[in-house]
């Protein structure tokens, strides 16, 4: 009898939810009214967080009929995403009161393995901010490859460090004009209407002659950059700078994935004659070790007042030494390079990612390859 009881609460749950659409789920700090989803850690422990559910009620249970018709109806109905966290996940009503049982999971991995078993798409909070600006959504898997990248790059402490990310590897041209580490600010801009050609999932396949894209950042108007003259770094401005563009093409060139020339120049030359160019902060042109190739990741950083690096793919690929002077006044291009207002150096290929961030450690550089790498490949590039 119990049993039965408890199957048909489930049923009338299940049915009460049938054929609606769960959209926008959002976290909620207090009780809002309607049915809410709360994550718990252990089967008694506090309350870790709310989440609100367009009014609906979820609840998984452990009973087999039910988990299989909850089953099936999450994986027919869109859900935009759902953030979990704690070691357990219960069900209640609208009331806070519960519809048992909990069901423990020995770890957050297990977890998230269930649900999305279930169908549900979890994204981690930046990049729910991203996915909301995309005028066209990916597909559920890309959507989760995306987070996984975020939170690989959040988890690892380089998000906060980063000044700029474009994902050009993307389904839409205006969902690769984000700023993926604040939507909205330092978006990209076409003003010279050059319109590059897009490849969706790869990116933007620069024409080497006119295409060109602007940042709007201005290193040297930035208030958050450090501008000093001191010979140490200390935290993203004259001493501490990274480049880094991915790229499909495999070019040997005086060709510009990102720069800034005048008085004082911000640019990298992912390889021409035989080496990888770049000036960081400085009038000075740093020359590093050939990389051999420009397939996938090459990065320029500078970790002090004469201390630079590259990298190719995450490994070492030469040393400079060229003292920095400040930071440069002129806004930054993207698949091209700025000479005081005009677009000169163009880039000739496609590139798939840029990102600006602080100076890179080896092991910095070995892993954002490594979570560039993987985005890429999941999405078959």
């Amino acid at each position: 009898m119990k049993k039965l009881l408890l199957l048909l609460m489930s049923l009338a749950i299940f049915i009460g939810i049938n054929g609606q659409k769960i959209t926008n789920l959002t976290e909620a700090t207090t009780a809002p009214t309607g049915s809410l989803l709360m994550v718990r850690q252990g089967t008694t422990g506090n309350l870790i967080k709310r989440i609100t559910v367009d009014n609906l009620l979820l609840n998984y249970i452990t009973s087999t009929d039910t988990a299989l018709m909850l089953t099936k109806y999450l994986r027919k109905q869109p859900i935009d995403s759902l953030g979990i966290v704690g070691t357990a996940v219960g069900f209640y009503n609208s009331t806070g009161d519960t519809l048992p049982p909990y069901i423990p999971f020995a770890n957050r991995a297990d977890l998230i393995s269930i649900l999305r078993d279930l169908g549900v798409t979890m994204f981690i909070d930046k990049y729910q901010l991203v996915y909301n600006t995309l005028d066209i959504k990916p597909g559920s898997d890309t959507a989760r490859y995306q987070s996984d990248m975020v939170y690989s790059l959040d988890s690892a402490g380089y998000w906060d460090r980063t000044k700029l990310l474009y994902v050009y590897a993307q389904r839409s041209i205006a969902g690769a004009k984000i700023n993926w580490t604040t939507p909205g600010t330092y978006n990209l801009t076409d003003p010279g209407s050059t319109v590059p050609a897009f490849i969706k999932y790869q990116g933007f396949d620069a024409d080497g002659s006119t295409d060109y894209l602007s940042t709007g950042w201005i290193p040297d108007s930035d208030s958050l950059l450090i501008n000093h003259g001191g010979a140490e770094p200390s935290g993203l401005g004259i001493n501490d700078m990274t480049l880094s563009s991915w790229s499909l093409s495999n070019v040997h060139g005086d060709y510009v994935p990102m720069g800034i020339s005048g008085d004082l120049s911000l640019r990298m030359t992912p390889r021409n004659n035989n080496a990888i160019y770049a000036l960081i902060n400085s009038a000075n042109l740093s020359i590093f070790d050939d990389p051999g190739s420009t397939l996938g990741l090459i990065t320029t950083t500078r970790r002090g007042k004469t201390e630079l690096e590259a990298y190719y793919n995450g490994v070492h690929s030469g040393d400079d030494t060229d003292v920095s002077h400040g930071l440069p006044a002129i806004e930054l291009y993207v698949l091209a390079n700025n000479n005081n207002g005009t677009a000169d150096r163009f880039y000739d290929g496609i590139i798939s990612i840029i990102m600006v961030m602080d100076g890179n450690s080896d092991a910095d550089a070995l892993g954002i390859y490594n979570i560039f790498h993987r985005y890429m490949t999941r999405i078959g590039q």
